[in-house]
């Protein structure tokens, strides 16, 4: 039986790193809440959004749906934004 030595652990090389691989995968918990923003302005390739809290946010106009336009109502939930309706 070998023995862990000075720098070594009883998980080896990898220090018991992979221990978990292969486990059943986890539930994915949505930590992100919903927000709501208003698009500001449109500079080039960029929206300036301010959601409900008042809260300043510079979004790249690829990742909103077509047709966001300025004044455009955005929900934003777990990174996937969609138009609301006003």
């Amino acid at each position: 039986k070998k023995r862990a030595g000075p720098g070594r652990s009883p998980g080896g090389v990898w220090g018991g790193a992979l221990a978990g691989f292969g486990a059943a995968p986890r539930q994915k918990e949505s930590t992100m809440e919903t927000a709501y923003y208003t698009v500001q302005t449109i500079n080039g390739d960029y929206a300036y959004l301010v959601s409900d809290q008042g809260v300043e946010n510079q979004v790249a106009m690829f990742l909103l749906p077509e047709g966001t336009d300025v004044g455009s109502r955005l929900k934003c939930e777990d990174f996937q934004w969609t138009l609301v309706e006003p």
